[in-house]
C-alpha cells in the first residue's frame, strides 16, 4: 500500500484500490519491520509488515520522511473532521480527495468518511451540485443551495497547482438548523415583548379594579373581571385553534395587546 494507506494488492480483488482501516500498519510507516496477528475474512493470519525504502534507506517527499508523511495525514483528516463545517474536495476528475466526518452528517451519509475517498461526487451525491465550479472559471461564495431536501450555505473554491486547476473545495453550513435558531430568537423577543405589553396592561386593570373596590362599587369590580377574563380567553382560544405556530401566536398577541394600548383596533378573521 502507499503512504495514504490505499491497497495496491490483497489477496481479495475487492479490496484492491480500497483504504486500509487497520491500526496495526502505522509502525511500518515509521520504518519498522514486524509481525502482527489478526482475524481476516480466512480466518487467524500472521501479517509482516516492511516498510519500501529507496537506495538511501529513506522514502523522502518535499523533504520528509515516511513516518513524517502519514503523522500530516492523519493530522490533516483530524482537523477536517474537528471541524463544525461541511468539507469535501474533489479533483478535476470529480473523485473525492476530502469529505470530513460534519460532511456526511449534514448531507444525510451514513457511510464511513474515510470509505468515500476515491469514489465519484456523482456516486455519492447525484444531485450535488459541486461539479459545476471544475467547468467554468471564478468561485461561487454564500451561495443557498439544496441537497438532499436540505438548505446548505455553500462557499466552494477551485484549487489550482503551479497555475492548473486541479480540482475544488467545498466549504458548506446547514442553514436548516441556523434558520430554526433564527425563528427561536424571533419568537423569545416576540414572547419578551408581549409579557412587558400585559405587565403594563394589567397594571392599569388593576388599578381600575382597585379604584372600583375602593369606592364601594363591588358588582362593577366584578364583572369589570369577568369581561376582561372572557375577553383574554376569547383571543387565546382563536389563535390557538387556528394558528399551530406558537412562534407567531405569540408574535399576534403581542401585537394585539399593543394595538390596545395604544388605542388602535384590530379584527381577526377566520
Amino acid at each position: 500500500m502507499n503512504m495514504g494507506k490505499l491497497k495496491y494488492s490483497h489477496p481479495s480483488k475487492d479490496e484492491i484500490g480500497q483504504l486500509s482501516e487497520s491500526t496495526d500498519i502505522n509502525p511500518a510507516f515509521a520504518q519498522h519491520y514486524y509481525l502482527s496477528k489478526a482475524v481476516g475474512e480466512k480466518g487467524p493470519m500472521i501479517r509482516a509488515f516492511v516498510p519500501i525504502m529507496n537506495s538511501e534507506n529513506i522514502q523522502q517527499m518535499f523533504g520528509l520522511e515516511p513516518h513524517e508523511i502519514s503523522k500530516m495525514y492523519v493530522e490533516r483528516t483530524e482537523t477536517f473532521n474537528a471541524m463544525h463545517e461541511g468539507i469535501i474536495a474533489v479533483d478535476s476528475k470529480l473523485n473525492i480527495t476530502i469529505f470530513n466526518n460534519t460532511a456526511a452528517e449534514i448531507l444525510g451519509i451514513k457511510e464511513n468518511p474515510a470509505n468515500l475517498i476515491g469514489k465519484n461526487i456523482f456516486d455519492v451525491l447525484p444531485d450535488s451540485r459541486l461539479p459545476d465550479i471544475v467547468l467554468p472559471e471564478g468561485s461561487d461564495y454564500n451561495q443557498e443551495i439544496y441537497i438532499n431536501q436540505r438548505s446548505i450555505l455553500n462557499n466552494r473554491v477551485p484549487i489550482h497547482v503551479d497555475g492548473k486547476r486541479v480540482g475544488t473545495v467545498a466549504v458548506f453550513k446547514d442553514l436548516t438548523a441556523i434558520k430554526q435558531l433564527a425563528e427561536e430568537l424571533t419568537g423569545v423577543k416576540a414572547f419578551v415583548q408581549a409579557l412587558r405589553v400585559h405587565t403594563h396592561e394589567y397594571k392599569n386593570k388593576l388599578h381600575t379594579i382597585a379604584g372600583l373596590l375602593h369606592l364601594g362599587h363591588t358588582k362593577q369590580a366584578l364583572e369589570y373581571i369577568s369581561q376582561v377574563s372572557d375577553e383574554h380567553d376569547n383571543i387565546t382560544k382563536f389563535l390557538n385553534e387556528r394558528i399551530y405556530n406558537e412562534n407567531i401566536s405569540g408574535l399576534l398577541l403581542s401585537k394585539i395587546s399593543r394595538g390596545k394600548e395604544l388605542e388602535i383596533k384590530y379584527y381577526l378573521e377566520t
